[in-house]
């Protein structure tokens, strides 16, 4: 057993849980809307502050998000009273939702992601946390700075966010079309040149994917399920 705890982890290994936990987030964010103030799942240590640096890195502000990045790291390292590992998976969890962002910059973003999960896995890099968490955050606001500067790159994350808000509800590409003042061929070709995905895909995908979240971590029968996700 001890020689099964010094096994090396891979920084793969570590994505691939770290994401797993993400879903998780997501799952309990969407129960929590559905659920009585008391009944709700438990939230994280500091939402505030994490929020705060996910608010700088989608408004495209890369001095807000590096300084609230380090107020994160010294929050979480007061509270977790000098536990590395806690506050190395709390700086990644952080890190990896912003790959959800609405209008996140897909490649861009995860590879900033990866390198970070490498870079806090190294051993005896505790003391780098901040800077690395607080370079995180300052990059991905860049990259999200330069794409705001595009409108087709502003309007696709305006229809992700409206996907988010309405899973629940019919949505049509001729629907969301409207809703964004565009014509449905348009937008079409819009969505697949800046996600890779035509949009039906993604719309799918995405109920898809919050299905599964709701049948692994609820009771729901699957009708519910069903129906929560239009």
């Amino acid at each position: 057993a001890n020689d099964y705890l010094l096994k090396p982890i891979r920084p793969e290994e570590v994505v691939t849980a770290v994401q797993r936990s993400a879903e998780r987030w997501k799952a309990m964010a969407i129960l929590s809307q559905h659920l009585p103030p008391e009944a709700g799942p438990k939230t994280h240590p500091h939402p505030q502050c994490a929020q705060e640096v996910l608010d700088a890195i989608q408004a495209g502000e890369p001095g807000l998000a590096e300084s609230a990045a380090r107020r994160y790291v010294e929050q979480i390292s007061s509270q977790e009273q000098g536990d590395s590992l806690s506050l190395q998976m709390a700086c990644i969890e952080l890190a990896a939702a912003t790959l959800h962002l609405p209008g996140s910059q897909g490649e861009g973003i995860s590879f900033l992601y990866q390198e970070l999960v490498r870079g806090v896995s190294i051993p005896g890099s505790d003391d780098r946390l901040p800077a690395q968490l607080a370079d995180f955050a300052r990059e991905c606001a860049e990259l999200t700075n330069r794409a705001g500067s595009d409108m087709g790159y502003r309007q696709v994350a305006a229809a992700k966010r409206y996907v988010e808000e309405h899973l629940p509800e019919s949505i049509t590409l001729k629907g969301i079309s409207q809703n964004l003042f565009l014509s449905t061929a348009y937008f079409s070709r819009l969505f697949k040149e800046k996600t890779g995905e035509n949009f039906s895909s993604y719309l799918a995908g995405r109920r898809i994917e919050r299905a599964k979240l709701l049948l692994a971590t609820t009771d729901l029968p699957i009708a519910e399920v069903a129906e929560a996700n239009g």
